[in-house]
C-alpha cells in the first residue's frame, strides 16, 4: 500500500523523524520512504540530503550532551573527592 505523500509530509519525515533514527539505519529509513511514496515529484536525492543533515545535527547534539554529562559527573566526583 502506498500513499501520495505531499512535500509537507516529506519535510516532516526528513526534519523531525530522520533525526530519531538509530545510527546505521538512516539509509534503510530513506529507502522505506522512497518505496512507500507514490508522489512523482518526490526527489529522493533532496530527501536524503535534508534527512542526513538533520540526522547529523541530532547526532552532534547528543554527543555534546553526553560530553557535558560526563564532564559534570567528573566535576561532581572531583568535588566530593576533595571534600568541598
Amino acid at each position: 500500500m502506498a500513499i501520495n505523500l505531499t512535500e509537507k509530509h516529506f519535510q516532516w519525515l526528513a526534519k523531525q523523524i530522520a533525526p530519531l533514527i538509530q545510527n546505521g539505519k538512516l539509509s534503510d529509513f530513506q529507502e522505506l520512504v522512497e518505496n512507500f511514496c507514490q508522489n512523482r515529484k518526490f526527489d529522493p536525492d533532496l530527501f536524503r540530503k535534508i534527512s542526513e543533515e538533520h540526522w547529523s545535527t541530532q547526532q552532534m547534539i547528543e554527543a555534546e550532551e553526553q560530553r557535558l554529562d560526563a564532564e559534570h559527573l567528573y566535576l561532581d566526583e572531583t568535588k566530593n573527592y576533595i571534600g568541598e
